[in-house]
């Protein structure tokens, strides 16, 4: 079977987003939403693995702090991606979710993305 995996490598890679994930949310003090994994698809010999960051976004329009910290990274680090759906649909919902009270301590962060 042939799987096609849309994840990035090394800091962007499945498990390195989920780890640095379980890091963020116990720094907030905070139970996870829900389990970060991404979409999955079987068809035809193929099995495709969706980008985590949808779900990563998903937790930010939900408010998880966890999230959105990885959010702000993946914004900070798009310079090297090419443009698209995540970043852009990133930029959408994560510079407010941050400017939320919440996000206190994202705030150094939020100054580097002004």
């Amino acid at each position: 079977m042939t799987v096609i995996d849309d994840n990035g490598t090394s800091f962007w890679n499945l498990e390195a987003i989920q780890q640095r994930y379980k890091l963020y949310a116990q720094r907030y003090g905070i139970a996870p939403l829900s389990k970060l994994s991404p979409r999955e698809h079987t068809e035809k010999g193929k099995h495709w693995i969706y980008p985590l960051m949808d779900q990563v976004i998903e937790g930010i329009k939900h408010g998880d702090p966890a999230c959105a910290e990885i959010g702000v990274e993946f914004i900070e680090d798009s310079a090297s991606f090419p443009f698209g759906k995540s970043e852009s649909a990133l930029s959408r919902c994560c510079v407010p979710a941050i400017c939320h009270e919440n996000f206190v301590n994202m705030q150094s962060s939020l100054g580097r993305l002004v």
